[in-house]
Parts: structure tokens; sequence; C-alpha cells
């Protein structure tokens, strides 16, 4: 599976129905597609899908050289956002840049501590939580409760109750589970 959930692109080729967009637009997306046909798709609750399925987690992600949404998914970007300042994919463990001086000031920081892209929200909170190593693990809580645990090796489930994707520590596999509870 190509991971990768949160991106910016540009739009190369469009489905035959789609028309408040070109080729060449730059767009970024809701990343969770739904069925469009359960009772909460119909009442409007489409957070609350019963079939969801997540960009990066149970279909191909932004890493992918393509990927395919359906066009309610897909908003234009800010054209006044320079495409450099809008968010990029790089693999997790890259150095993406440096804190700026405000920052080092206002939380009293040093400078040369750098900002790692650490992957998607679960494996910073991994990070940011110490579960680095194997045998460690950690429940965290926001649009869901998830447990995250690192592993030596994948651990793939083909009834997908765990998500297993590479970690942002190099050589190792993060481990998830989780319930969504936003908008519930």
């Amino acid at each position: 599976m190509t991971i990768g959930h949160e991106f910016v692109g540009t739009i190369a080729a469009l489905g035959s129905n789609v028309h408040d967009f070109a080729i060449g637009d730059v767009v970024s997306g809701e990343g969770h597609i739904v069925c469009g046909r359960c009772r909460n798709c119909l009442a409007g609750r489409r957070h609350l899908c019963k079939d969801t399925k997540g960009v990066g987690v149970n279909r191909p992600g932004a890493f992918a050289e393509y990927i395919c949404i359906p066009v309610t998914n897909v908003w234009h970007a800010d054209p006044s956002i320079p495409m450099e300042i809008l968010g990029r994919a790089i693999p997790p463990g890259t150095i993406a840049g440096s804190l700026k001086k405000s920052l080092q000031t206002e939380f009293n920081l040093r400078p040369d501590i750098p900002v790692v892209a650490v992957g998607g929200d679960q494996q910073a909170a991994a990070v940011g939580l110490g579960v680095v190593t194997p045998g460690l693990m950690c429940v965290n809580t926001g649009t869901g409760s998830f447990i995250l645990a690192h592993s030596e090796r994948p651990a793939f489930d083909a009834k997908q109750r765990v998500v297993c994707t590479a970690s942002a520590v190099a050589g190792k596999w993060l481990i998830e589970a989780g319930i969504y509870t936003s908008g519930s």
C-alpha cells in the first residue's frame, strides 16, 4: 500500500463528468472516500459513513505517482499561496527545515533543532510520545482513539483491523488500531 493522506498536487486527468476543474489546476482534497449511499451519507453525515475508505490507508495514497479521488472530495488550493509553500510530500525521517527565530525565542528553544517529517498524524504522535522501539505502545486520542506500537517487521492484517505502515524511525514499522470518533 502506498501511504500519504494529506496532499497538494496538480490535476493530470479528469473524468468525463467533471466541469469545475481543469488539467493543471492546483488542488487538495479530503482523503476519506465515502460510499454516498448509506444512511449517514444520505443524511449529510458523510464523516460517519460505515464504508469509508482512506487515501493512503486502504487505497493508494499521495506518495503514488497519481491518485484518483471523487470530484466531491477535491477543492482548489488558494492561488495566492506559492506552490513551494503548500504542503509537499517528503519521506518520513527527512529534515524539512529549521525552527523560525520567533519560535526559538517564544519557546526558549535551541536554534539547531531540526524540523523533521515523521509521516502522518499517528506517526507524529508515536514519535512525540516516545514510542520508537519495539515493545513500547501508547494510546493517542483526538479524532479517534489509536493504539500505536512499533515492530521490527511488518504485520499485515487481511481484515484491515490494524494498519501497518513504514515508521518514521528507519527500519521499523508502526502498527495502529483505531476507532474514529470525530463527529460522534
